[in-house]
């Protein structure tokens, strides 16, 4: 349900609410390249600032690793919205990508505790 939520934002209207309804919802978000980006970028912002205020690093190694995978996962979405199309080995390089991506914020992850709440 949470992600029929979350596809009725981005969607136009074709979703329906259940099997068998004739009834179709969408509010288009997809439809503005803007109004996209803006939604898109501001949520990966505030997830980063969120993220960096509820953990601190342990040591420097904490800070660059997580500001070098912010600064790659922002490229890779720049580069998703003005690169190339996908090409025919596109599944095999973006496994091979989200898995760095995984294991590099594992790492991460365990340089950055999370803050102790008062």
């Amino acid at each position: 349900m949470s992600h029929w939520l979350l596809d009725f934002v981005s969607h136009k209207p074709d979703m329906p609410l259940a099997p068998g309804t004739h009834s179709y919802f969408g509010l288009g978000l997809w439809n503005s390249l803007t109004a996209t980006l803006v939604v898109e970028g501001g949520l990966w912002v505030i997830a980063v600032i969120v993220y960096a205020c509820a953990t601190r690093a342990k040591k420097r190694t904490g800070v660059f690793a997580f500001w070098g995978i912010v600064v790659l996962l922002t490229l890779a979405w720049i580069n998703n919205i003005a690169g190339p199309p996908p090409t025919p080995t596109f599944a095999v390089q973006g496994l091979i990508f989200f898995s760095v991506v995984v294991a590099w914020f594992y790492w991460v992850n365990r340089l950055r505790p999370a803050v102790a709440q008062v």
